[in-house]
């Protein structure tokens, strides 16, 4: 994992103390090399850091999809509406782990598809990509958008079912 050790400059500036030389660029680059890949990894933490805090912020919608769920059914069916809305969001990952981000994100970059064919279940994860933790930021942004929309037509179905019900007593 790049970032800042004091044992990496330590290393440039024995290096540089070894080699006995009297121009000191030698170990100006190599400081300035391993700061670049500090900021490097500092800049793909912000990336997973920002992609954590939207999903987070999308996902949250799903508490107020809960609420106003509860708030279309009588006081005795809230605790079944907001299971229901559990087991949405839970069924959602699972379908989204196995299916939807290698539908949606599985194809070959070089080639145009309609579908993605690989990456199923996020097998095709190389260690580089694991490491820094964009790939999994990544498919937890996707999931939030998938779990959100589709408790977004739920909602639908719920009001119409309500005022369907309501019609026929």
């Amino acid at each position: 994992m790049a970032g800042y050790t004091p044992n990496e400059y330590m290393q440039c500036i024995e290096d540089f103390l070894e080699s006995g030389e009297s121009d000191t660029v030698t170990a100006l680059t190599c400081i300035t090399d391993k700061n670049s890949s500090t900021e490097s990894f500092q800049q793909e933490a912000m990336k997973v850091l920002f992609l954590v805090y939207c999903a987070s912020l999308v996902f949250i919608m799903q508490a107020g999809f809960a609420m106003i769920c509860t708030g279309c059914v009588r006081k005795k069916n809230v605790q079944n509406t907001v299971l229901k809305n559990l087991l949405d969001v839970c069924g959602s990952s699972i379908a989204f782990f196995f299916l939807g981000y290698a539908f949606a994100f599985g194809g070959d970059p070089n080639k145009t598809s309609f579908i993605g064919n690989s990456n199923f279940m996020l097998v095709d994860i190389t260690a580089e990509e694991s490491s820094n933790g964009i790939y999994y930021a990544h498919w937890l942004f996707h999931f939030s958008f998938a779990a959100t929309a589709g408790e977004c037509w739920h909602r639908r179905i719920i009001s119409k079912l309500f005022v369907m019900c309501q019609n026929k007593n």
